[in-house]
């Protein structure tokens, strides 16, 4: 957000209001939903705290209103109290832009307790927030915090008070001159979005956390790609949650601050985000490595698991394939374990659509290595350059999940009976666009623009001829719907109402033999 302060980003604004760079999110009523425009997987960090000040810096991807505040004691071993969270614009480092902290509240109070284990999500605060805003979210905690949970290896520069409660204060050097590299307490910031707007989830590990990217510069590559969705034009916007750890296995629960592996994680971390419409999964590196599993069918096998449980809530999943390992000291047996694997992601049909990460980034005189111009050093992880290849390797339009129209109609409908329905589903259900009707390519009376509401339009009509009857629906209308727009051609079969031929034999014989005065 260029120009605009948070000022007048998070304070009281008309219910519609024009996002910086965006088209007006209009709040309330069913036009809006709930999606990430910032995330991070939590973990147990260690630690305890007490009567302490952390000032988290994250970014947001999308712009939206009502922004809401969502904290995490997921490995806490006792409740954690916050007595003070405000939301800011960063103007650099640990500053704030003068003015523009914003104290939220949990369900109408300043405080609160979250029990270990449980997270708490704030009340949304008014008006709204710009795409690729630099936010500060500073939180006070109260009492003694017991095991701390955060986000280690954020790749972005967080601040701490010594001591007490300086949540809402813009003077970086005099309360904030410890720096760290986790996040704190902090896992998401949520808030409403056109419905159209769907969310991506990138699962993985210290690849997509975005380990040796540039600190503070937003470089991992689920921010890059991102950057590239929002160049999409606002209806179409996906935004994009970042649930990398670093040192995460797919199938073990190998050290505290590696987080819980990504079958534990899958519900809490992906499942369970608002808004999510479509899973990037790219992880197995480091369970290769650490030994976790010894042939490429142990992990192709959780894999699987991952794939059945997110198609179980109607959710597209994408599978990463494994970036190159090659002089980062991993056997030949390992190394054949990863190109199993891979060869499994793109030839298998398991996943929904395959992001081939591998392919670009690695060095093709050299297929096992990166690319050197990729390489952050150690030939194990990207550096920017390669981050951006990465992102830009996803095929944006699948990332929307393939749309269909599917028509039906009462059978057997009578010639001139009133009331003979049709049906147009749209999937996945939308609630914007028409649908047009058509009857042997003639547009049906009163049946060519219906509002689609709930996924599906009905047509109610008379059909005044006989069959066959060839009937299409046509959606336009929502541009997220990215597949079939025209149903394929449902034939209506039409016969005579029995009342109707029975009166038309008996005006013939009375016309006939002249009754009825006729």
């Amino acid at each position: 957000m260029i120009g605009v302060s948070l000022a007048a980003a998070v304070i009281a604004l008309p219910a519609s209001t024009a996002v910086a760079g965006g088209a007006p999110v209009v709040a309330g009523g069913n036009q809006t939903h709930e999606v990430d425009t910032w995330a991070a997987s939590p973990a147990d960090i260690g630690g305890v705290y007490s009567d302490t000040t952390i000032r988290n810096i994250v970014h947001t991807n999308i712009g939206g209103s009502g922004l809401r505040v969502r904290l995490s004691n997921a490995f806490g071993s006792k409740p954690a109290t916050f007595d003070d969270v405000q939301v800011g614009r960063q103007s650099s480092g640990a500053a704030t832009v003068p003015g523009s902290n914003r104290r939220v509240t949990f369900s109408g109070q300043t405080s609160v307790t979250i029990p270990k284990g449980a997270e708490a999500l704030s009340d949304p605060l008014p008006g709204t927030v710009a795409p690729s805003a630099n936010l500060a979210v500073s939180v006070h905690f109260t009492g003694f915090t017991g095991e701390a949970t955060g986000h280690p290896d954020a790749q972005q520069d967080n601040y701490a008070s010594p001591a007490g409660d300086v949540a809402g204060n813009d003077n970086p050097s005099a309360y904030f001159p410890n720096t760290y590299g986790t996040w704190y307490f902090l896992d998401g910031l949520v808030l409403d979005a056109p419905k159209q707007t769907g969310e991506v989830v990138a699962l993985g590990d210290s690849i997509t956390d975005g380990y040796r990217s540039t600190v503070n510069a937003n470089r991992r590559w689920p921010d890059d790609l991102a950057r590239r969705l929002l160049t999409q034009s606002a209806p179409r916007q996906l935004s994009v949650a970042n649930e990398g750890i670093s040192a995460n296995d797919v199938t073990a629960d190998r050290c505290p601050g590696c987080g819980v592996s990504a079958e534990s994680r899958l519900d809490r971390d992906v499942l369970s985000q608002p808004g999510v419409s479509t899973v990037i999964f790219l992880e197995g590196i480091n369970d290769i490595g650490s030994g976790a599993v010894t042939s490429a069918d142990q992990l192709i096998a959780a894999d699987k698991q991952i794939i059945a449980r997110t198609h179980a809530r109607g959710l597209r999943i994408l599978g990463g394939t494994l970036t190159p390992i090659k002089g980062a000291g991993f056997t030949a047996q390992q190394q054949q374990i990863r190109e199993a694997v891979n060869q499994w992601i793109r030839t298998s049909g398991a996943f929904d659509g395959v992001v081939d990460f591998d392919k670009a980034t690695r060095d093709p005189a050299d297929p096992l290595a990166f690319l050197p111009a990729y390489d952050s050093g150690g030939h194990l992880h990207p550096n920017d350059a390669g981050y951006q290849a990465m992102a830009n390797a996803v095929d944006i339009a699948a990332l929307r999940q393939p749309s269909t129209t599917t028509l039906s109609a009462s059978p057997n409908a009578g010639v001139g009976v009133a009331g003979v329905a049709l049906f147009a589903t749209i999937k996945p259900t939308t609630a914007g666009g028409t649908v047009a009707f058509t009857d042997n390519t003639t547009p049906i009376p009163g049946c060519a623009a219906i509002p689609v509401t709930t996924g599906a339009a009905n047509c109610v009509t008379t059909f005044t001829t006989g069959g066959p009857h060839t009937i299409t629906a046509t959606y336009t209308g929502d541009p997220t719907h990215t597949g079939s727009t025209t149903s394929t051609a449902l034939t209506v079969t039409t016969t005579p109402n029995v009342l109707q031929i029975a009166l038309g034999y008996l005006i013939s014989f009375a016309h006939t033999f002249h009754l009825f005065g006729l």
